[in-house]
């Protein structure tokens, strides 16, 4: 992950260097792809916890609550649309 993090923020500072204010589809596309990819990796690494009889709070991780935000900005609307 921290990879593609990386070449994300190169290609972003390439395009900087040249005056572009935009990224082309193709790449948009390619980084949202690595990006379901690791939000899928998580939700496998981390599965939901069964929920009980008794009603009692379930502590989430910090693990767990950072996939649940990411999961929250990948189904944003101005993002989900250039699929």
């Amino acid at each position: 992950m921290a990879r593609s993090h990386i070449e994300t923020w190169q290609l972003v500072q390439i395009k900087k260097a040249h005056d572009t204010t935009s990224l082309q589809k193709n790449e948009v596309v390619k980084i949202m792809d690595n990006y379901k990819k690791f939000i899928a990796a998580g939700h496998i690494a981390i599965p939901e916890q069964p929920s009980s009889e008794k009603r009692v709070r379930i502590k989430r991780t910090l693990a767990k609550n950072l996939l649940k935000r990411v999961d929250v900005y990948a189904k944003m609307p101005g993002i989900h649309s250039i699929y």
